[in-house]
């Protein structure tokens, strides 16, 4: 081999590794093949320059210089363990192209296959996922750059699964597509992630965005059908604009728990314009933290489905000029709406578009547990709050700081209807509402204090 040697071939660790020249390498389609008759894998690497492999201990693995392929029979090679590509200070572009990266299609080799890029510090490396790629059992995908250009970075066109494994993604992301993540394990985005598409997720273990999400492109959506935690640590922008009727911003899976907004300054989060629901929770979230968040011009700012939400704040946001709703509470118990320490409270305001039916907080079935506490409820085309057959809700409360300021709404500052056993109203200022404060007498069971 030389120095001039565009990519060279190595076997580390039952690893085949690819490491690009310093002077930086264009790879216009990486894919691989599988032929399970042969038990032959053919790595495609196309690319401009020359290819060598080193060393003679490479049993199992030919490589074709002329047409770009490594050759991996993991008869031979028994313990094949995946595919690694290595750059260093050049500018590295790499696309997955083709048919895509494939290791769960290999029958044979390890059970246990990676796939994983590492550009190297060029400052305009950039990864390119044009298609899919797929590791095997426990297998990751781990790509990193050091792009200080987000036009660059990592980018997403097609899907990424490892059906027991973890993902990280490391420097800036941006998706070109709708895009969905599947894995066993973690997904992380160590780096900012922008791009307006979609973004679905599914994960064993936990999902973690550690900078910002949507600050130069905000997204078209966030979807989490599964995950063992959530962690938003930076800034976070949605905007629905032009989807169809009744999409969500953030949907949150039934049973997603653990879903935590790290405490960040005010507007530096904002989910905008879609149909559906600013955030959306499908069912019960135990232990979740949802702050700092401006969720306005959406037909709901923040939905719950039914379920358990013990431990989960919903604290310091604004819903503000949502078409419909502020805030929809459907059987969900146990949550905790504002609160009663300084900051805790949200706003719960503006919410004219449907006028007379457009409602600050709608609440309705099983509540036990629930408290709504500390909020600010104002300025909406309808009532302030609705309680329509809901039972267990606490609207306010006894404690210093859990009384809600429900005021200059259209309709009521609070209209209850319906079984509304075990619910309690008590401690709130109920001021300069259209209608009047409340109207509560076609309510059965509702205590007011």
């Amino acid at each position: 081999m030389t120095q001039t040697d565009d990519v060279v071939v190595t076997v580390d660790a039952n690893r085949v590794v690819l490491t690009l020249a310093p002077t930086g390498v264009s790879i216009t389609s990486l894919q691989t093949a599988y032929d399970a008759k042969s038990s032959l894998l053919t790595i495609t690497a196309s690319q401009a320059g020359t290819m060598a492999a080193v060393g003679m201990g490479m049993p199992g693995v030919t490589v074709n210089p002329a047409a770009k392929t490594i050759a991996v029979n993991v008869g031979v090679l028994t313990g094949f363990a995946g595919i690694s590509i290595v750059g260093s200070g050049g500018a590295d572009a790499i696309t997955i192209g083709g048919a895509g990266v494939n290791l769960a299609a290999v029958t044979r080799g390890a059970a246990n296959q990676s796939f994983t890029i590492d550009t190297g510090g060029g400052a305009t490396d950039m990864v390119v996922i044009n298609s899919a790629i797929t590791a095997k059992g426990s297998g990751s995908v781990s790509i990193t750059t050091r792009a200080g250009d987000a036009s660059r970075g990592i980018r997403f066109a097609a899907g990424v699964t490892t059906a027991a494994g973890s993902q990280e993604y490391v420097g800036p992301a941006t998706l070109l597509a709708n895009t969905g993540l599947t894995a066993g394990a973690g997904i992380s985005f160590g780096g900012t992630l922008d791009g307006g598409r979609s973004l679905s997720l599914a994960a064993g273990g936990a999902i973690t965005f550690a900078d910002g999400v949507g600050t130069r492109a905000a997204l078209k959506g966030v979807s989490v059908g599964r995950a063992g935690s959530m962690a938003v640590n930076g800034a976070f922008h949605l905007d629905g604009a032009g989807l169809a009727a009744g999409a969500n911003g953030l949907t949150i899976g039934a049973g997603v728990n653990n879903v935590v907004f790290a405490a960040l300054g005010s507007g530096a989060r904002t989910i905008r314009n879609f149909s559906g629901s600013g955030i959306r929770f499908a069912g019960g979230s135990t232990n979740s933290l949802i702050t700092g968040i401006v969720s306005g011009g959406n037909g709901s700012g923040i939905s719950f489905g039914a379920g358990n939400y013990a431990g989960t704040r919903v604290q310091g946001n604004t819903f503000d000029a949502n078409a419909r709703y502020g805030v929809v509470l459907e059987s969900a118990t146990n949550l905790l709406l504002g609160g009663t320490t300084v900051g805790a409270g949200n706003r719960i305001i503006n919410s004219t578009a449907w006028k007379a039916y457009s409602t600050g907080i709608q609440a309705s079935g099983a509540l036990a547990g629930t408290l709504v506490q500390g909020n600010t409820i104002s300025g909406n085309a309808g009532n302030g709050v609705v309680l329509a057959a809901a039972r267990g809700i606490t609207i306010g409360g006894s404690a210093a700081g859990a009384g809600n300021a429900i005021s200059t709404n259209g309709g009521f500052g609070l209209l209850a209807s319906g079984a509304s056993s075990g619910s309690l109203v008590q401690g709130n200022s109920v001021t300069g509402n259209r209608m009047g404060p409340m109207s509560v007498k076609a309510a059965k069971g509702l205590l007011l204090s």
